[in-house]
């Protein structure tokens, strides 16, 4: 696969999980590349794409439904 069409793929799967960030989930499942989906994340954040108190809200949820359903926090 040529690189431009590689780098456009990328750039279609982090721009649909940002959106899915912005439109309210707390999780995106499964992005085909990790660090890439971390390192957009990261930069929306660091750009005011997505405001941290947001990733804050959605880490919260979390925590509190592993406490409530006892999976362990610490693993």
């Amino acid at each position: 696969m040529p690189e431009m069409a590689e780098a456009k793929i990328i750039r279609i799967d982090t721009d649909r999980f940002l959106y899915a960030l912005k439109a309210g989930s707390d999780i995106v499942l499964m992005p085909e590349n990790l660090e890439i989906a971390f390192n957009a994340v990261k930069t929306a954040v660091k750009t005011g794409n997505i405001a941290e108190s947001r990733i804050d809200e959605s880490v919260l949820r979390i925590m509190k439904l592993r406490l409530k359903y006892g999976v362990d926090v610490e693993q």
